[in-house]
């Protein structure tokens, strides 16, 4: 009994064959009969798999190319995320001070603003909120911390230009940025000093496709997570 196909199923196409006398046939040059084949075979691919088209391919590489650039900026705001966690966990003791508690205070509301932002992201361009926030709430940690030890508060100042996460920087510093001409970056004391002696900065890296490089060197898929700390106008080396 012949078995009948379900409604709506679609039919199963047919294999293109040629016959052996189109393959043999001594009035069609080799070349010629080599293009009649390419021509059954792409007619017979394109029928066996209706949405498999030129160019397809190239876009879903380029499609999870650029899915993975999203999660590998995702990844350095959640770093960020997490190193700033670890600077308000060391300052638990300006909690229960007089004169640091308010500035102690305005930075874990910081750490909640941009937690809640980073979860709420859905795209690169939303990750700008989440740095910009970080930055504030170090600035407020910077001043907790010299007031808990007696300090004046430092005056506000652009983060690290090496590190964003070391903090806002304390001074200028000459910097031969990848054997180039020396140009003034701000820098952390630690920097600072290790340039000076020639020796290289403790750079920020992140991650793309796999390899560390520079965060400045990094796609423009990172653009709006880096203006978050530096602003729009940071110049690359």
């Amino acid at each position: 009994m012949r078995r009948s196909r379900p409604a709506g199923a679609m039919k199963r196409p047919t294999p293109f064959v040629l016959s052996s006398r189109e393959l043999s046939s001594t009035s069609v040059r080799p070349r010629a009969r080599d293009r009649v084949v390419a021509r059954s075979t792409r007619k017979w691919w394109y029928g066996r798999f209706p949405r498999v088209r030129r160019g397809t391919l190239a876009r879903i590489r380029a499609s999870a190319r650029n899915w993975s650039i999203q999660r590998q900026v995702r990844r350095a705001a959640h770093d960020d995320l997490a190193s700033f966690a670890d600077d308000l966990r060391s300052l638990e003791a300006a909690a229960a001070s007089p004169i640091a508690a308010e500035a102690y205070r305005k930075a874990l509301e910081a750490y909640t603003r941009a937690e809640h932002a980073f979860d709420r992201a859905r795209s690169p361009d939303d990750l700008e909120p989440v740095t910009a926030t970080i930055r504030e709430g170090l600035d407020e940690a910077t001043l907790a911390r010299a007031l808990l030890e007696g300090l004046e508060p430092p005056e506000p100042r652009p983060p690290c230009f090496f590190d964003p996460r070391h903090g806002p920087s304390t001074r200028k510093v000459e910097w031969p940025s990848d054997g180039g001409a020396p140009r003034l970056v701000t820098a952390c004391e630690d920097d600072a000093r290790r340039v000076e002696q020639g020796a290289e900065p403790d750079t920020r890296h992140v991650l793309v496709e796999g390899k560390p490089v520079p965060y400045w060197a990094a796609p423009p898929a990172f653009g709006p997570w880096r203006a978050g700390w530096y602003g729009h106008s940071l110049h690359r080396p």
